[in-house]
């Protein structure tokens, strides 16, 4: 893989503590294996990450930027002791899931403008402040879990996500017509 995707893939080890890890197998390993990684699935060439996956694996600290993941599709590090900001996601085109559920993340939800690949979006059980930001343009987008944080503003327009299945934002003190929402 490039080396821009092993330096995140490195920062991601270092931020989390990742020597603390349930599980780490492989991870710091020679130049060219971090396909091997626990958690690390890359396509079918080795030659990019697509999907990162270490929930529930004792993962803490925050987040570092994953700018250079440029064909990640996958981010599922729910259920850890993550602390700090959501780091933008802006660029990531080819992102499908993406879900920091149940950490202790704070700060605001980053813009979502662009991503129209994206299936799931999940950062539930968080310390999240701030609104939520615009799903216009989400087609692809069906299901959204901003619940049990601590956001404010208005519930976004729905209009045009045609994919929408699950939409969970209680918990939370939004204003807005729920009947809009249904």
């Amino acid at each position: 893989i490039p080396a821009s995707e092993r330096a995140v893939l490195n920062d991601l080890y270092a931020s989390t503590n990742g020597a603390a890890w349930y599980f780490n197998f492989n991870w710091n390993g020679d130049a060219g294996s971090e396909c091997t990684w626990y958690g690390v699935t890359c396509d079918s060439a080795q030659s990019h990450v697509v999907s990162i996956g270490l929930n529930s694996n004792l993962l803490v600290g925050p987040l570092p930027s994953l700018n250079g993941l440029t064909t990640l599709q996958h981010f599922n590090v729910s259920g850890n002791g993550l602390f700090g900001s959501i780091p933008s996601l802006s660029g990531f085109t080819a992102l499908k899931y993406f879900n920091v559920n149940s950490n202790h993340l704070s700060g605001s939800i980053p813009s979502l403008s662009g991503l129209t690949s994206l299936q799931y979006f999940g950062v539930t059980h968080n310390q999240l402040t701030g609104s939520i930001p615009s799903l216009s343009g989400l087609t692809s987008l069906q299901e959204f879990y901003v619940d049990v944080n601590q956001l404010t503003g208005s519930i976004p327009s729905l209009s045009g996500l045609t994919s929408l299945q699950h939409f969970y934002v209680y918990g939370n003190q939004l204003t807005g017509d729920r009947k809009s929402v249904v």
